[in-house]
């Protein structure tokens, strides 16, 4: 089932913000000039403007009375006037603007306003340049000119002045997240006299006042007891100036950060409730106490005490509602209780509520936290209803503002978490890992033993899991219920660890214990909500284990009722997709044929409208498809259990490299033209820093600067698949795609040249269906009783067989029986069919895309052993489908070209950067790539024999950036090359091409390696052959359903209608003779796949092929080399996958 959603975290709106507004000492009435004001805040909304002067204030004067004035006089009286005067009684501001007398009355709320004491103008110079210092960075700087001055202040008596300049500093440096500096700041400003030993009130406020600021700047740094001893402090001091005091509540807040963090949400209950009992008596139902309502509320939330937390929020929002219910205040309250109804399961009302809160916080505080905030839970919303695409734009743009704006901090960590829970649904574990692990090691610094620090807890057991390290999910899920249990049993996270304990015990293999966990976590669900996202995932997790254990009653209860739930919250998702195949697979057992083939409908319905909204890498696309590719299978043994063979073969095309067709749909969309500049130019960055990286890799030395390096490509690339997302979202040629649909069996009969025979296998656990397409258009099935292990151990054979037998004077026995016996279990049932074809289109599966079919061995009709080609001309595809795309998208060129490349040169070449490398000659690891020698006169015997016109790039002149250029009108593109194989990441393959000196790879973007993902960024061609003369080009990485993703797919992306590549280690000598009997033949007109085939057959010939044995072992004598080219080794390799003709 899906990653426990525990894993997606709300964010939760904190209304609680103080102002920084400071005037300087002195014994007579201060002005104090307005320097910043916030818009949509009450200091605004009274219309307050920048510049103004403040210089007095009154009560609110009964009628006909002259209001009594009082002055400024000390540092912080206006913070003082706004914490404690404002909140009992309205209050006028009396000030001046260009000399003129206005008056101010501010409403009930924050101010959020900066204002300054009218200083000197050598004081304001001193203040402007620290501040400026600060702000651009030069911290060192700014901290020693504000030093400097606040030192010259005291030594002038000026000690409260002193301490200001200290305050204001310890802000700015807030506002950089520099927080031990600030904290310092603030440790001197309360540490100076008069404040280190305060005797007049207005001192102990100020020490206060400090000390409260402090106690935030510590709680920031994660100094948990040096913040509860600063806010203890704080608290005394206000209660001795007078215990009805704001600020009394205010510490006591603050103080409830502690116990929270720390998991001891009973503490922190007390505390707040005890504050909000305080602002209650000096300013009841005020803005204040709606904001310590909204945070009395999240620690409900977190304790699991839903109705609890809903009845804080709404009395909030009752406040805000009468006070200002268009505020700032008021939005943050609107998204809290969309916490409440996301937390029930009611994700229509949470989706309505963020949005609502998103829209305006966007309007009234754009480019704020709380504006990144709110769009972190709409993708939060988008995430639960399988739109992954959507969630993941929405968390990035949340992401990219946190990290600006707070770094490092824990609302920073909720969005790494939800990007990582994403990851896993898009089936990208190491992208999963990636943000998972950052947020836990954040959250393990800064709130250890919290229900977050759990969350990641859970979080990375599913990655465990998914990876099949059960023991290590195992721990993390031990871990996080330890924590859980500190800080609250029995609640809806507590719920959450137990499912993922029970998904780890399935995995295992113990049922039992597996249900035992789901019956725990299904009953805590039930209690908090019954129809919500993490009842439907309990039940669907035990339904299914029911249906395992063969308790078929039990299990459709279960899934019909995650099936009602689904329906509602969460419909065409991949959960319900695997809801309806447990329903299908119950039905079948209780004789239901007919709902079982609706449910299976339902599930497939739900599956690809899921994987439409999916998002994520083309990797991590097939990657979840192939999780779910068993409930094609299911479905397709289904049907031909039941009889519908053409339905049946239908379904099997739909399952077959969707991600590939898709691709090949949007292929034409060229981004580059309706892109932003801005865009454009940060795509260009990211591939020029790439390769850079990977040229600085080739030269590396030592395991850390290696693993560094690797580390610095892992994450530019993940900054590539974000440049590739935002240009999608930005075209309006990709907005405007439609669908692509899969093709009907009729459909795919009328793309089939005449004469061809099609051959597509499905290859289960236990078995494999075969399913044969005469060139009549007559569909047959047949089983074969070879699952994967035993056709992957197979095909492993006879690769080695080939291998290793050009060496050995024996192997031809073994070798030529083992091809015998797998052209009799895959081809011979349908003897009749092929000998019937012109040619032969193979659709493989599995290991499949690895043999050689060429190779195998038949008895002809005249009772002689033949190899396979021999026979028929062959060509593959990976989907019919995808065969019918290449071929309507074909351009025929008005006049054929050649462009070949070869004779590369490698002095500078090194395999490093790819994983594993194969290169065509034998090289291997890091060492340096050998020389091609016969890869020039390879491409100039093509150029002869082709009679179009031929361009050649060979030595210096075969670089990245000419076949970058000029592959765009090459009917031909031939690359005789080595190249490297990437097999854990496919998109980093390439073919190796010349390599810049040492000196010019760092300066030159051009490396020499053109990777597959350039490919597909930068290669645009009409070719209707590329052909990849090198080790091992026809291989990737194989996704069961999708194929190999590697090399000959990016080129069919790029644009060509078929591509001619091997299958292992190719010699250059025989690839050479190979490719120009290819091209003379191709030159006579014949097909691709006939001259592919005449090509082989050509080698087959050779002199005394009966004894290519002996020409192995007098090889490097020189003699009898072409007779060596009989040998499966030199010709089998290269196939031809695309259309053929």
């Amino acid at each position: 089932m899906n990653a426990s959603i525990i894993g997606r975290v709300l964010i939760i709106w904190l209304a609680f913000v103080f102002c920084s507004v400071i005037i300087a000492d002195n014994e007579v009435p201060l002005e104090f000039e307005v320097t910043s004001i916030s818009q949509h805040f009450v200091a605004e909304k009274a219309g307050i403007e920048q510049g103004d002067r403040l210089i007095a204030w009154s009560r609110v004067a009964a009628e006909a009375t002259e209001p009594q004035l009082n002055h400024f006089y000390g540092p912080f009286d206006i913070l003082e006037l706004e914490r404690e005067q404002h909140l009992v009684d309205p209050i006028v501001i009396h000030g001046t603007r260009d000399g003129k007398p206005l008056t101010f009355s501010p409403r009930d709320g924050r101010w959020r306003l900066g204002a300054e004491p009218v200083w000197s103008e050598a004081v304001r110079t001193s203040i402007d340049a620290y501040k400026a210092a600060i702000l651009d960075g030069s911290i060192d700087d700014g901290i020693a000119t504000a030093t400097a001055l606040a030192d010259q202040l005291a030594t002038e008596g000026h000690e409260l002045d002193s301490a200001w300049v200290r305050y204001h500093t310890a802000t700015l440096l807030g506002r950089k997240a520099e927080w031990s500096a600030s904290v310092e700041m603030y440790r001197q400003a309360i540490n100076q006299p008069p404040l280190d030993q305060p005797s007049k009130q207005r001192h102990k406020k100020a020490r206060a006042l400090l000390l409260y600021y402090q106690s935030g700047a510590l709680l920031r740094q994660n100094r948990l007891d040096e913040a509860r001893e600063s806010y203890d402090e704080a608290l005394a001091l206000e209660k001795s100036i007078s215990p009805d005091r704001y600020g009394v509540a205010a510490n006591l807040t603050g103080l409830s950060d502690i116990p929270k963090l720390r998991g001891d949400l009973a503490a922190a209950t007390s505390l707040l409730e005890e504050s909000i009992w305080q602002l209650q008596r000096i300013a009841p139902e005020s803005m204040i106490v709606a904001a310590t309502l909204n945070k009395l509320g999240i620690v409900a939330v977190r304790a699991g005490n839903l109705d609890e937390a809903e009845g804080h929020f709404q009395h909030g929002l009752r406040i805000y509602t009468e006070k200002d219910p268009n505020g700032v205040a008021a939005a943050g309250n609107i998204n809290s209780n969309g916490v409440i109804s996301y937390m029930r399961g009611d994700l229509a009302t949470a989706a309505t509520m963020f949005e609502r809160a998103r829209k305006a916080k966007l309007r009234l505080e754009p480019g704020s936290k709380n504006a990144a905030i709110m769009t972190h839970n709409v993708g939060l919303i988008n995430a639960e209803r399988g739109n992954y695409r959507a969630a993941e734009s929405y968390y990035l743009e949340a992401l990219e503002l946190l990290e600006e704006l707070v770094p490092g901090s824990l609302e920073t960590t909720q969005t790494l978490n939800n990007l990582g829970t994403v990851a896993l649904d898009q089936g990208d574990l190491a992208k999963a890992e990636y943000y998972h692990g950052r947020a836990y090691e954040l959250r393990r610094k800064l709130v250890p033993n919290s229900p977050d620090l759990v969350a990641s807890l859970v979080n990375l057991a599913s990655v465990a899991r998914y990876r099949s390290d059960f023991d290590k999910a195992s721990e993390y899920l031990l871990e996080a219920l330890e924590i859980q249990q500190r800080i609250a049993v029995g609640s809806k996270e507590h719920a959450e660890i137990l499912q993922g304990l029970g998904a780890v015990a399935e995995s295992r293999g113990e049922l039992t214990l597996s249900a035992d966990y789901f019956g725990k976590a299904l009953a805590l669900q039930l209690e908090f909500a019954a129809n919500g996202l993490g009842a439907a995932a309990s039940h669907a997790r035990l339904g299914l284990n029911l249906l395992e254990r063969q308790d078929f009653d039990g299990a459709a209860a279960h899934l019909d009722q995650a099936a009602a739930i689904l329906s509602q919250i969460a419909p065409a998702t991949y959960r319900e997709a695997r809801v309806f195949h447990g329903l299908a697979q119950v039905s079948l057992q209780q004789g239901d044929t007919n709902s079982a083939q609706g449910f299976f409908e339902k599930a497939l319905h739900a599956l690809e409208s899921q994987h439409a909204r999916l998002g994520g890498t083309q990797e991590s696309k097939a990657e979840s498809r192939a999780k779910h590719r068993s409930i094609y299978q299911d479905y397709i043994d289904f049907l031909l259990e039941v009889g519908d063979e053409e339905r049946a073969f239908e379904i099997l095309e739909r399952s077959r490299s969707k991600v590939l067709s898709d691709l090949l749909a949007e292929r034409d969309l060229v981004f580059n033209k309706d892109l932003p500049v801005e865009l454009e130019r940060e795509r260009r960055m990211q591939a020029s820093a790439y390769e850079k990286t990977q040229a600085k890799l080739l030269g590396a030395k030592g395991d850390e600067n290696i693993a560094a390096l690797r580390a610095e490509l892992e994450a530019i690339r993940r900054k590539q698949d974000d440049v590739r997302r935002r240009a999608r979202e930005h075209s309006a040629s990709f907005v405007s795609l439609q669908e692509n649909r899969p093709r009907s069996l009729p459909e795919i009969r009328a793309t089939l040249a005449p004469g061809t025979a099609v051959v597509s296998y499905s290859i289960g656990d236990e078995s494999t269906r075969v399913f044969a397409l005469s060139p009549s258009g007559e569909l047959r099935v047949e089983s074969i009783e070879l699952g994967r292990a035993e056709i992957a151990d197979r095909v492993q054979r006879l690769r080695y067989l080939i291998d290793a037998g050009r060496w050995d004077e024996t192997p031809a026995m073994p070798l030529n029986t083992l091809a015998e016996e797998l052209y009799a279990e895959l081809l011979a049932p349908f003897d009749a069919y092929l000998g019937a074809a012109s040619q032969i289109l193979i659709v493989p599966d599995g290991a499949l895309n690895l043999l050689p079919f060429a190779a195998l061995r038949r008895k002809s009709d005249a009772g002689q052993t033949q190899y396979l080609i021999e026979w028929k001309p062959l060509f593959m595809t990976s989907s019919l489908s995808v065969q019918a795309q290449l071929q309507a998208d074909s351009k025929a060129a008005e006049t054929r070209s050649l462009v070949a490349f070869g004779g590369a040169d490698y002095s500078y070449a090194r395999t490093r950067p790819m994983n594993t490398a194969t290169t065509r000659g034998g090289a291997e690891g890091t060492e340096p790539l050998p020389a091609l020698p016969w890869s020039a006169a390879e491409v100039s015997n093509i150029a002869a024999a082709e009679q179009a016109r031929a361009t050649i790039f060979i030595g210096d002149e075969a670089t990245e950036e000419n076949a970058k250029i000029q592959s765009k009108n090459a009917s031909y593109l031939h690359f005789a090359t080595h190249t490297v194989i990437d097999e854990r990441s496919p998109l980093d393959s390439a073919i190796v091409l010349t390599v810049p000196g040492d000196d010019e790879q760092v300066e030159n973007t051009e490396n020499g390696y053109l990777q597959a993902w350039e490919i597909y960024e930068s290669v645009r061609t009409d070719a209707e052959l590329v052909t990849l003369s090198g080790c091992e080009t026809a291989l990737g990485s194989e996704y069961p359903g999708e194929g190999l993703m590697g090399l000959t797919r990016a080129f069919q992306y790029a644009g060509a209608s078929s591509v001619v590549a091997s299958l292992w280690n190719v010699n250059d000598r025989s690839t050479s003779r190979l490719m120009t009997e290819f091209y003379r033949f191709l030159d006579a007109g014949k097909s691709r796949e006939t001259a592919l085939q005449l090509a082989q057959l050509a080698m087959i010939n050779s002199p005394d092929r009966t004894s290519w044995w002996q020409a192995f072992r007098n090889w490097f004598s020189d003699n009898d080399i072409e007779a060596a080219d009989a040998h499966p080794y030199h010709w089998a390799a290269f196939v031809l996958n695309g259309r053929g003709g």
